[in-house]
């Protein structure tokens, strides 16, 4: 029986200290995530989230290539104080009525934090497949041409309405796109 006991007694001591030695991890900066060659900036908890009723938002830079589509998701923070996003938010693509139309989002990259001074931007990246006569196979999967995008920030329920330029979605109204980031020199 004592060999269990000391066998039993070994294996608590080992686990306690790699949750020890595993707790002592990430301390000197817990808001900062290492991916790769890169770390992200700590997330500035002192700026309120973005919400919809403080932004303004438009789809540009709509390019077509090889059966996909392009473009980008701006939006720009026309509130009196600093707001911040971080991450994806949601997006719902709209009829002219208002109707919902198939809309699967698939999420790509690693958000940040971005931090938005009244009047700076702050942009996602779409892609999708185009339906036939712009630049893609016809397909009845395709969504009817969207009127506009409701954008929701993330942290927030309520939505923006956003006017949406570039015609149908295929593959059943499915949209890759990026986290909210900062725009790229002289691109957006």
């Amino acid at each position: 029986m004592r060999p269990t006991t000391f066998r039993r007694s070994g294996y608590l001591l080992l686990a306690g200290a790699t949750v020890l030695s595993l707790a002592g991890c990430g301390t000197a900066s817990p808001r900062t995530a290492d991916f790769g060659d890169r770390s992200l900036p700590p997330v500035r908890e002192d700026v309120a989230p973005c919400a919809a009723a403080m932004l303004d938002g438009d789809v540009s830079r709509v390019e077509s290539a090889a059966g996909k589509r392009h473009a980008t998701l701006r939006i720009v923070n026309t509130g009196l104080t600093e707001c911040a996003l971080r991450g994806y938010g949601n997006l719902q693509l709209v009829g002219a009525e208002g109707e919902q139309l198939p809309t699967n989002l698939r999420r790509t990259g690693e958000p940040a934090q971005v931090v938005l001074q009244p009047g700076e931007r702050a942009v996602q990246d779409l892609r999708w497949s185009a339906p036939a006569g712009q630049g893609g196979p016809a397909d009845e999967r395709c969504v009817p041409a969207p009127a506009a995008v409701m954008v929701t920030p993330p942290s927030d329920t309520e939505t923006l309405r956003v006017s949406w330029p570039a015609g149908a979605v295929c593959d059943h109204g499915r949209i890759e796109l990026t986290p909210w980031h900062p725009p790229r020199e002289g691109k957006e």
